[in-house]
């Protein structure tokens, strides 16, 4: 059957504005795939410097504050002489802990934006924050990372005097004692902050030492070989005698 002119060229019509449609509404999706897909493309497993846990809202502190405290009975052992050691009382007047603090707010206060409280306040039995207890004998360690470490008795334990068999050798004299104990504060502290082993990334070329993954970590950034959570930096550190820093992707991802 012949068909009116007129009414081809509306099915004409019609049919070139309904595919011209289709076609719009499948770029629209392409489009949302490709900027989906971008923004994926690599997974947040996969990203990293420092690495922290996948539990950020308990991991990390509320406005990246934190306040620090000395165990009294750390302070006892490491300065006999030196008082006062009373929970709760101020050690202002001794120059070693002033020296540490010092170090905590010219690495951490002033490069990053994470503050620590600084007073050289001794624990008091109910004080909340990060309790750092000095233990002659102990590995460095920390008892939990980020907020799950809050007001944890002798949540983060030092070794001032550096009897362990690991660093007893490197550390024994006074000059590299003050190198050792700088680095384990730092590193110790990227812990109590959330931060985990750069050497545990899936990138890391560092030999892998003991692991603390718990859970999926979050790798930010490429692989960092001077990290202070670097195992291989810190060895570098301990063994050239060097002063540790923070690194400038620490202090990014930070």
């Amino acid at each position: 059957m012949d068909l009116p002119l007129q009414y081809i060229q509306k099915q004409q019509k019609g049919g070139a504005s309904s595919w011209g449609n289709e076609l719009k509404s499948i770029s629209a999706i392409v489009l949302i795939i490709l900027l989906l897909t971008s923004c994926r493309a690599i997974p947040s497993y996969l990203k990293g410097n420092v690495q922290g846990e996948d539990e950020g809202d308990t991991v990390r502190w509320p406005n990246k504050i934190a306040s620090i405290c000395w165990e009294p009975e750390g302070m006892d052992f490491t300065f006999k002489e030196d008082a006062p050691h009373r929970p709760g009382s101020f050690a202002g007047g001794n120059k070693t802990v002033g020296m540490w603090e010092q170090w905590i707010e010219e690495e951490y206060n002033d490069r990053t934006d994470f503050t620590f409280i600084l007073s050289a306040k001794v624990c008091a039995d109910n004080d909340m924050g990060i309790r750092i207890s000095l233990q002659g004998g102990s590995n460095p360690r920390v008892e939990a990372f980020g907020y799950k470490l809050n007001g944890i008795k002798n949540g983060l334990v030092l070794d001032p005097v550096f009897t362990t068999s690991l660093w007893r050798e490197t550390c024994s004299s006074a000059e590299m004692r003050v190198v050792c104990f700088r680095d384990d504060l730092f590193h110790e502290l990227g812990h109590a902050i959330g931060l985990l082993h750069e050497a545990d990334r899936i990138d890391s070329p560092c030999a892998k030492g003991e692991s603390f993954l718990q859970g999926m970590p979050i790798q930010i950034g490429s692989y960092d070989p001077d990290s202070i959570m670097n195992y291989c930096s810190n060895v570098r550190t301990k063994h050239g005698a060097m002063m540790a820093r923070l690194s400038d992707k620490d202090k990014t991802t930070i």
